[in-house]
């Protein structure tokens, strides 16, 4: 599958002495005010959101995987072929499928990791302001640096599940070859994804 990533916008809410309303409802869902921190509510929102976005990145790897299956079916039907409506036929698939992953399924993943930073910037902008004048104050660069440590690992996991899915999807492509070749049960190397990974 090709390299799929997401860029981190800069952090935007630093200096605001209040949130934009949208922003407001995610601190408002969990009962956080300034007048009464709670740190404990905050690791818990944290950890509910990153939860909340992989679960609904699921069902969206899920279909890109299959997409991409599709894609090397398509593939390797084009290299047997001969220019010619058939051949047609098969292409204008392909550019079907394409378009689906290129204007619905990223668009959908990138929604769902758009809306898990603005909710992580919420909670970061609410525990900078929190300590604001207290000595527990941190500077801009430390409250920066830890909203990238909020959100980079969160979705590096995210595309590590994609990049498992994928690899699910190829090990099955080469097992249901290895049986139409030989007629038999998948051999060991290509059952076992750490060997059949340095052997592609």
């Amino acid at each position: 599958m090709p390299a799929i990533g997401h860029d981190i916008p800069l952090y935007s809410y630093n200096g605001l002495d209040k949130l934009p309303a949208e922003a407001q409802k995610v601190l408002d869902s969990y009962g956080l005010s300034l007048d009464d921190y709670d740190g404990d509510v905050v690791k818990e929102a944290h950890q509910q959101r990153a939860s909340t976005m992989q679960l609904n990145l699921l069902g969206v790897f899920d279909a890109l995987t299959k997409k991409r299956r599709e894609v090397a079916g398509i593939h390797a039907a084009l290299a047997d072929m001969e220019p010619g409506p058939e051949y047609k036929e098969v292409e204008d698939r392909y550019l079907r499928i394409a378009r689906h992953v290129y204007y619905e399924l990223l668009p959908e993943m990138h929604g769902h990791m758009e809306r898990f930073i603005a909710e992580v910037d919420a909670l970061v902008w609410y525990e900078h302001k929190v300590r604001e004048g207290t000595p527990d104050a941190v500077s801009l660069e430390e409250i920066e640096q830890y909203r990238v440590n909020k959100i980079a690992p969160v979705l590096e996991e995210a595309f590590s599940t994609l990049k498992r899915l994928d690899l699910a999807v190829v090990l099955k492509d080469l097992q249901t070859r290895e049986r139409r070749a030989f007629g038999r049960r998948p051999s060991t190397l290509v059952a076992n994804p750490a060997v059949a990974v340095g052997s592609l």
